[in-house]
């Protein structure tokens, strides 16, 4: 023998070396994938939530509009109880807060590709639709569908949709919520 003092057996072959690799991959991007899915859970559960407050407060918009114009009808500033919503009835609209003159504008959806989105002057503001801030993936859109007509011919209640769609972070799923309600007319006399 030439080297009679070497052993077969010290080290690793290539084929062990290339298993352990291969098990410590696996160990690595399997927690990373989990990882990777509950970030994206996360992203859509945030959305989720920032879209359902973004309807409440489109209801919120005719609620208040609603109310507003009742009381002028009592004052005799105002005619009916839907006014300054022609835009929303039988059709898309949106709506916001003059923070100003705490009036509520409400404009038809005339754009090409729907309503418009959403801005925001930072995370955490207000979200409006101010031309001079960045927009959001958020869009939002009031409808307010024929009033429910009572056996006296009074409009009793509206039924209101407001729809917010937006797109994931890569941009190509889009989600969508709609929400249902009524805003009832505090000006019928139940009584008739």
């Amino acid at each position: 023998m030439i080297f009679p003092n070497l052993k077969k057996d010290k080290g690793f072959t290539l084929i062990e070396t290339f298993v352990a690799i291969t098990i410590l991959l696996i160990a690595v991007l399997i927690p990373l994938g989990v990882m990777s899915k509950a970030i994206e859970d996360g992203l859509f559960i945030k959305n989720k939530v920032i879209a359902y407050y973004l309807a409440q407060e489109g209801m919120e918009l005719i609620i208040n509009q609603v109310d507003s114009n009742i009381k002028s009808i009592g004052d005799g500033e105002s005619s009916g109880w839907l006014d300054y919503m022609s835009s929303c009835v039988n059709s898309k609209c949106y709506g916001e807060v003059d923070l100003d003159s705490n009036k509520i504008y409400f404009g038809s959806c005339n754009y090409s590709d729907g309503c418009p989105y959403l801005t925001q002057e930072q995370a955490g503001a207000p979200y409006g639709y101010g031309e001079s801030f960045p927009e959001t993936i958020f869009k939002r859109s009031i409808k307010i569908l024929p009033a429910i007509i009572s056996s006296t011919g009074e409009e009793m209640a509206i039924p209101v949709e407001v729809t917010i769609n937006w797109k994931n972070k890569s941009g190509m799923i889009e989600q969508e919520l709609i929400l249902d309600d009524y805003v009832f007319n505090a000006g019928y006399d139940i009584g008739q």
